[in-house]
C-alpha cells in the first residue's frame, strides 16, 4: 500500500508572497527565516492549495509559547491510501467487502491501483479504470 499527496496543480508566486507574510506576521519571524522557509517549500513540490493548508494547520494546531520551525510547515500533507490488487486480497481477510468499498483507478501504470469510494468521491482526480484504460497503456 502507498499514500499518495491529495494535492494537485501548481505553486504560484502570488500565494507563495501572500502566505510568507501571513506566516511572517503571525510569528514575527525575520525575512532570513521566511526565504528559507520559501525555499523549502519551492523544493518540497508544494501545491497552492497544500502551502494555504499547512499555513493555516500550523496556525491553528502550534503549541501557544513555543516557535513553529520549518518542518511544521513542510512535513504537513493530506493523503489517501493507493492500493493494488493483492494489497485488497490481504485485507479480504479482514472484511470480505473491501472490493465494494473501493474504486479501481488509472494512475498510469499496467494494472489498475484502487482507492477507497469516499477518497474517489471526495478527491476525483483520476480517471476510473476500465478495459479501454488499459488498452491506451500498452
Amino acid at each position: 500500500m502507498d499514500r499518495i499527496s491529495i494535492y494537485t496543480g501548481k505553486l504560484t508566486t502570488e500565494v507563495v508572497v501572500r502566505q510568507i507574510n501571513v506566516v511572517r506576521n503571525v510569528f514575527n519571524y525575520d525575512k532570513n527565516y521566511c526565504k528559507v522557509l520559501k525555499d523549502r517549500i519551492i523544493a518540497n513540490g508544494f501545491t497552492d492549495q497544500r502551502l494555504i493548508d499547512a499555513v493555516n494547520y500550523v496556525i491553528d494546531n502550534f503549541k501557544y509559547g513555543k516557535t513553529p520551525n520549518i518542518a511544521d510547515f513542510i512535513q504537513f500533507d493530506r493523503q489517501i491510501e493507493l492500493m493494488s490488487y493483492n494489497h485488497l486480497l490481504e485485507r479480504v481477510k479482514l472484511n470480505k467487502d473491501v472490493f465494494r468499498d473501493v474504486v479501481a483507478v488509472n494512475t498510469g501504470l499496467s494494472v489498475p491501483q484502487y482507492v477507497w469510494k469516499w477518497d474517489y468521491a471526495k478527491y476525483p482526480f483520476w480517471d476510473k479504470w476500465t478495459a479501454k484504460t488499459r488498452e491506451n497503456i500498452n
